[in-house]
């Protein structure tokens, strides 16, 4: 059901078994022009009976549109029966749900792999970007420093730039950041494909998300996890060009249905000789 229109951003009601605890999603980047979409996550928690609220914006503006406050007071409207909401989103939509997670009254976040901002005044170092970056008008308000009470749970990978998103992060504002070496960006393909995706979105919307366990989790997940292994087979240097083909070796090893791992192990067998 929609609650909230305009031509910039869409705002969709969708309740599920539960009507107490809600989430809150936003869009990634890459999306389109078109509202003819599932939101992020969408189907995913519906297919799990959990009510939600997706926001989707007309494209890649990291949500920086004039009227983001009248969607975000429409969607704070639907939510007032609600005992638990917690906004949920990935790298843009991970930045949307830290930065939007007090305007919403939300009580939790999950966020994977978030901007602290994709304003090149503030994030110099960011490059991923660039055009948006320049061609997007930066609202003070919403990219202003971050003041959120939900006390976000973040997932990323320190070794790259997510990694001083994060940390700048965390200099505004409380979070529970859970880095992730080597899962590359967005963590959630790395999440899903380890299947711990489910699990932790579940427990941070319940409010049981416990970090030392889930870190656990983690670290037993990846060793065999083909996603990781692709991304440090890919991150070995030309000194050891051996480790780097047997890395990729046994991700081909673990899904060899899959396009990517193979890519991956072409290129280090190219760049060995």
């Amino acid at each position: 059901m929609e609650i909230y229109r305009s031509d910039t951003l869409l705002v969709r009601k969708r309740g599920g078994r539960c009507r107490k605890h809600w989430v809150v999603t936003f869009d990634h980047y890459g999306i389109t022009g078109s509202f003819d979409r599932p939101g992020f996550g969408e189907e995913f928690l519906a297919a799990r009976g959990i009510s939600l609220i997706t926001i989707l914006g007309r494209g890649n503006d990291w949500y920086q549109y004039p009227d983001m406050d009248a969607a975000l007071a429409a969607a704070r409207s639907a939510l007032l029966r609600a005992d638990r909401v917690i906004t949920y989103g990935s790298s843009m939509g991970g930045y949307a749900a830290i930065r939007f997670a007090d305007a919403l009254g939300a009580h939790g976040c999950l966020a994977i792999s978030p901007q602290y901002s994709n304003d090149p005044a503030k994030v110099p170092f960011e490059w991923r970007w660039p055009e948006d970056a320049r061609r997007i008008d930066w609202r003070g308000e919403p990219d202003r420093p971050i003041r959120c009470a939900a006390d976000p749970v973040i997932v990323y990978d320190p070794t790259i730039e997510d990694g001083e998103h994060v940390r700048r992060i965390a200099c505004d504002m409380r979070c529970r950041a859970v880095p992730i070496r080597h899962a590359a960006h967005p963590a959630t393909t790395f999440l899903g494909s380890t299947g711990l995706l489910p699990d932790l979105m579940l427990s941070v919307l319940d409010g049981s998300f416990a970090l030392a366990p889930f870190r656990q989790r983690v670290m037993a997940a990846r060793k065999t996890d083909p996603v990781y292994l692709c991304e440090l087979a890919r991150r070995q240097p030309a000194c050891r060009p051996q480790l780097g083909i047997a890395l990729a070796r046994r991700a081909v090893a673990a899904v060899p249905d899959v396009d990517l791992v193979h890519h991956v192990l072409a290129v280090r067998l190219a760049l060995a000789g």
